[in-house]
Formats: C-alpha cells, structure tokens, sequence
C-alpha cells in the first residue's frame, strides 16, 4: 500500500478557509503577513504547499495545521495548544534572526570577494599577458 496523496486543491480550499475566518479576506492576511497576494493564490490553488512557516504562523492564530493539511480534526486549535504557539512565534523570531545574520554574513563575505578580486585582477592579467608574452618570445627564436 502507498501513502495517500494529498489533494493540492482541498489544502488550498482549507488554507484559504483559515486565513479568512482569521483575518477576513485574503488581502487582509496578506497584508498582515507582508507579503503579496499572488503568493497566497499559489498556495490557495495548489502550486505550493504551506510548509513549516505556515504550520508557525497559522498555530500562532489558533489554527490546527493538521486541519489545513489532511481536513482531520477541527480548524481552530484548543486554548492548551495556543500556549505552545506563542513558542512557535519565538521559533519564527528565532529562524528570522538566523536570516538575517546569514544575509549579513553573505553581504560581508560578498563585499570581501569583490574587494580581493579588484587587488587580484590586475596582477593576475599581468602575470597572463607576462606568460603570452614569454610563448611568443619563445615562438620566434625557434
């Protein structure tokens, strides 16, 4: 036996379900998560599934993923369970510091690059044009 395929589309109909019994519309979640709308349209019609990100943020409203992923269940979470979304809301903090220190470290590294680059560039073409230079003396006493 294989494991059951999840219906894209009934995942969209559910994360969208969600998301406006939460917030009212879509351009409203959007818009409190700040991001675009088509990004929600991709997830609502099936062409992305909502992964852990989405598990953190919709807990963190009182939404029981498993709901949204597999329909079993309720849609909202019970009160026990919103205690531990507040330390997914800290994982989400957590995960956005990582980010943006890896952002950071990918800029200084990127600055360091160029910056070696520009000191190694000229003396690497000369050493070239030295070595094309030296082929070609050697071409002509032959």
């Amino acid at each position: 036996m294989g494991r059951k395929r999840i219906n894209t589309s009934d995942v969209g109909t559910r994360f969208a379900e969600a998301l406006t019994f939460r917030f009212g519309t879509i351009k409203a979640a959007a818009t409190h998560y700040g991001i675009l709308v088509p990004s929600l349209n991709n997830t609502i019609a099936g062409k992305a599934q909502p992964g852990l990100k989405w598990q953190l943020r919709l807990e963190s409203e009182g939404i029981n993923f498993d709901w949204v992923k597999t329909g079993r269940g309720k849609m909202l979470l019970d009160a026990p369970h919103l205690a531990s979304s507040q330390s997914g809301q800290s994982k989400i903090e957590e995960l956005h510091k990582e980010l943006m220190q890896a952002k950071a470290d990918a800029a200084f590294y990127r600055e360091k690059s160029d910056a070696l680059e520009k000191t190694l560039a000229p003396h690497i073409v000369q050493t070239i044009v030295e070595g094309l230079s030296t082929g070609v003396k050697r071409r002509k006493k032959k």
